[in-house]
């Protein structure tokens, strides 16, 4: 999660501390604090923005809408973004039912709709192509949530099966480069002037 205050300075939040770490070692600049979106250790009304890309979903609803509200002043957005394969692509298709989906359910906007203190702005789509050697295919794959929490037999046979698409399916055939066709999906709520934040 990034906090953009009103000096335009950009804060990280992140709940890991290798992550944070790995932060100071190729953003040195960036200021990052170890902390979760249910306790977030800055001042009220401080953030013009808050940003969270990929994890929303992850968090605690119940405290995490509240504490988001809190930190953030009147008028200020909360704006939210995930990446999704496009599956109505052959090749894409068959990846997702060998490394699993990235569909959401409904349960984070269902309870951000109803939190008094936002309301939805709008939402956006857009498209981007991510290219990748069969390596970035193999590493990109294994990042995934759904596959980085198998055991370990089981991720190295879905990263066999990966690598066994990328060498055999028509539409690929081992190149030596492989487009991932995207669609990220943006949204973007404001903080409700007057609401009460962590009490509404």
């Amino acid at each position: 999660m990034q906090i953009a205050g009103m000096r335009q300075h950009v804060v990280a939040i992140e709940p890991l501390e290798p992550m944070i770490e790995r932060l100071g070692a190729t953003a040195a600049h960036l200021p990052g604090v170890c902390a979760r979106a249910e306790a977030i250790p800055l001042r009220d009304a401080c953030a013009d923005v808050v940003t969270v890309a990929q994890a929303f979903h992850w968090f605690e609803q119940g405290s995490a809408i509240p504490e988001i509200a809190r930190i953030l002043r009147p008028g200020g957005f909360l704006s939210l973004v995930w990446n999704f394969r496009d599956e109505g692509v052959p090749w894409v298709a068959d990846l997702t039912r060998l490394i699993g989906t990235e569909a959401l359910d409904a349960r984070w906007s269902e309870a951000l709709d109803a939190a008094p203190a936002f309301e939805r702005v709008e939402r956006q789509t857009f498209r981007f192509d991510h290219r990748l050697d069969r390596d970035g295919l193999l590493a990109w794959a294994r990042s995934r949530s759904y596959v980085a929490s198998l055991a370990d037999d089981d991720r190295a046979a879905v990263l066999e099966e990966v690598e066994r698409l990328w060498r055999t399916h028509p539409d690929l055939g081992g190149a030596p480069v492989v487009t991932v066709p995207f669609v990220t999906v943006a949204y973007r709520y404001r903080r409700r002037p007057g609401s009460r934040g962590a009490g509404d």
